[in-house]
């Protein structure tokens, strides 16, 4: 099972144990403007489907407009609206993810496996 790592430092850790919770930011904030973009091959078939289902709308311009760029307009919205929290997929320890998540202050480094993270997700929304 291939290891999953969260880097943080101490004073963004402490609050993780205290109040026993992931923190999420939305997809939108992260410097790297293609987090949350689509395969080549799934824009590809988006962009498909829109076509079949503009043809089934011939004579209906305003539906057409509507699905065309329906795709990208996925992408951005999602930005702006979904939520997420990054973790490192690798079985040993990343110095880049270590310099880049922690610098020089004090950190840790947790490490799960994706099934563990998500069993722990679900019982963490099962409690509420």
């Amino acid at each position: 099972m291939e290891a999953v790592w969260r880097y943080l430092t101490l004073a963004k850790f402490l609050p993780f144990l205290e109040l026993r919770a992931l923190w999420m930011c939305r997809l939108g904030t992260l410097v790297d403007q293609y987090e949350g973009s689509l395969p080549y091959k799934t824009r590809e078939s988006m962009i498909a489907n829109d076509l079949t289902w503009k043809s089934m709308f011939e004579g209906r311009p305003e539906l057409q407009e509507q699905l065309a760029g329906a795709a990208d307009r996925n992408v951005a919205d999602g930005r702006n609206i979904l939520v997420v929290n990054c973790w490192f997929s690798g079985e040993t320890e990343s110095q880049q993810m270590w310099n880049t998540y922690v610098g020089s202050a004090d950190g840790v480094a947790l490490r799960s496996t994706l099934m563990r993270l998500e069993q722990s997700i679900l019982v963490k929304q099962a409690r509420k």
